[in-house]
């Protein structure tokens, strides 16, 4: 657009400068032509006439030789002055066809950026729209998951509070299985201590028994302990019925003080059995 008005410019000047040299011309040729009419007219009325002298018709066509010389010496000048400013308007529409070269290619140049860095603006544009929707899928994305995670969640509290449910229904379960086992436990414990107190109030019975028999084997020489853990054992003679019944009576007491130290602890909520 600049280069353009540029050389409207200088053409303009240029039509101008020619309008204002072809108007000069126009102007001496018109003056030189009115005075060559006026010679011309002031000569033929001479001739026709014969009124006018001839050294009058001689000044007459030296004056207007004068001005014709005149004139043209004007027109010369003129002329000359119109070539000089022809050069120096020539010289400066080349200077200003030099720069507007430049400018023109400067432009050319700049339109290349230009073009390079529209071209970079829509590949930032494509690049930002590319991460605006994948920015957006990511939104997307992520509500979907914090969506997801909120009932995975709820399900989680909801299992454990199942869990947890369970564990205190199974922890109920366990503790009345523990309490009937000991209440089994404990009834058996007394039905056994209770046998265990028969078997062995019979068993201790059977070996008073047995001791009063060699006692009795012994002929009453033989005096029976009150208890079987803290009292001697009886001394036999050198006589082998002796010696059998001691024998016997010895070992009944031994035997009976084993099993009583033995049962004795199992049967401390029973009642102690009697020899």
């Amino acid at each position: 657009g600049g280069a353009r008005m540029s050389k409207l410019a200088i053409r303009a000047a240029l039509a101008r400068d020619k309008l204002r040299g072809h108007s000069a011309q126009a102007d001496r040729l018109r003056q030189r032509t009115e005075l060559l009419c006026d010679a011309c007219a002031r000569l033929e009325a001479a001739e026709s006439g014969g009124a006018v002298s001839v050294p009058e018709a001689e000044r007459l066509l030296e004056d207007a030789g004068d001005m014709l010389t005149a004139l043209d010496a004007g027109v010369k000048e003129l002329i000359e002055e119109q070539d000089e400013l022809q050069r120096s308007l020539s010289q400066v529409a080349g200077a200003l066809q030099q720069q507007i070269a430049g400018y023109h290619e400067a432009a050319c140049s700049q339109a290349g950026k230009r073009a390079q860095l529209q071209e970079e603006r829509a590949q930032l544009v494509r690049r930002l729209e590319e991460v605006n929707m994948q920015m957006a899928q990511i939104d997307e994305d992520t509500a979907n998951w914090e969506r997801q995670a909120k009932v995975l969640d709820g399900k989680l509290q909801e299992q454990q509070r199942h869990f947890e449910e369970c564990a205190h229904s199974a922890l109920d379960v366990v503790c009345r299985e523990e309490r009937r086992r000991l209440q089994d436990l404990a009834v058996q414990l007394r039905k056994r201590r209770a046998d265990l107190r028969r078997t062995c109030a019979s068993y201790l019975h059977e070996e008073r028994l047995r001791m009063e028999a060699a006692a009795e084997s012994l002929g009453g020489q033989v005096a029976l302990a009150e208890s079987p853990a803290g009292s001697q054992a009886p001394a036999a003679d050198g006589d082998d019925p002796v010696v059998t019944a001691g024998a016997a009576f010895r070992d009944a007491w031994r035997a009976a003080g084993q099993v009583l130290r033995r049962a004795d602890p199992l049967m401390r909520d029973a009642a102690p059995p009697e020899l």
